[in-house]
């Protein structure tokens, strides 16, 4: 079919592709990643991005980050720039770290330009400044931003679209220690989850629900949640180091240390394996804190 734009229409994909549930997001990355691997055209930018975003589901930081930097605009801060800029930054700073002031900087000036050009993917940069200054400790504007990304969303209505916004207010909630509103957003992060059928999503619920009871000191139904997402996570062989920490944790607070110093070796035992499998990916990384 002939395309008059197909720049707009990569774009629109791009900015759609927000509203897939977790399992359909991977198919589609793979789909573009196979279709690119007919056209390969070296210069198309939307190339290196799908390509990016395949590595990054392949956990290769460093191979995606190197994708990014293949792309090109056709002019000084246009969008493919833009999204350009937002990619690399998006990958700049890990999870539970501090942000440095020169990444913070970065993307103040990045969401700044793309106010100023309109650009349509302006949420973005409140998205990534959301998480920024949670990492920093700034709840406050990690509110305000996290508000910002939601309401400038051009799929602010679907379903997929909201359930993240609740999980983010969940996180919020949850560092602000506020439990009735940690409830209530886990409640309707649920509550979406199910009703798109995301069954990852409906599982972090389960993760929250494990933070909840743990702040009620309710130890043996925070273990049982959080057995429920680290099985989850187990059947669709999509689990991490912070999964083995945080079940650990809750063994502890079970008084159960021998299951717990199990789960800590195990967590330790796959960052090793997925050290040794992508080297030149891996950032060595001591033993977590765990995550609540």
């Amino acid at each position: 079919m002939h395309r008059s734009n197909p720049e707009k229409d990569y774009l629109e994909a791009v900015i759609a592709m927000d509203t897939l549930s977790t399992e359909t997001y991977k198919r589609v990355i793979d789909k573009h990643d196979s279709l690119f691997k007919i056209y390969n055209n070296p210069v198309d930018p939307y190339l290196h991005y799908f390509k990016g975003r395949k590595y990054l589901l392949e956990k290769k930081r460093d191979s995606a980050i190197a994708e990014y930097q293949k792309m090109k605009g056709k002019r000084l801060n246009d969008t493919i720039e833009l999204l350009k800029t937002y990619s690399i930054l998006s990958q700049s700073f890990g999870d539970g770290l501090l942000v440095e002031s020169g990444v913070m900087e970065k993307i103040i000036s990045a969401m700044e330009v793309a106010e100023r050009t309109h650009s349509p993917i302006t949420y973005r940069f409140y998205d990534l400044l959301a998480k920024a200054y949670f990492q920093n400790q700034n709840e406050k504007a990690s509110f305000k931003y996290s508000g910002l990304y939601y309401e400038n969303h051009p799929y602010k209505t679907h379903a997929v679209v909201k359930q993240r916004y609740y999980d983010i207010s969940f996180l919020l909630a949850s560092r602000l220690g506020d439990d009735q509103k940690m409830k209530f957003y886990n409640s309707k992060a649920r509550e979406l989850a199910v009703k798109i059928g995301d069954s990852l999503a409906i599982a972090r619920s389960y993760d929250n629900e494990s933070q909840i009871y743990a702040r009620q000191n309710r130890n043996e139904k925070s273990l049982q949640y959080s057995r429920l997402y680290f099985n989850y996570l187990k059947k669709h062989n999509n689990l991490n180091d912070i999964a083995f920490n945080n079940l650990a944790t809750s063994f502890i607070r079970n008084k159960q240390p021998d299951s717990a110093i199990k789960y800590y070796r195990e967590g330790i035992e796959l960052e090793k394996r997925i050290c040794l499998k992508n080297e030149k990916d891996c950032i060595t990384t001591a033993l977590k804190m765990p995550m609540y």
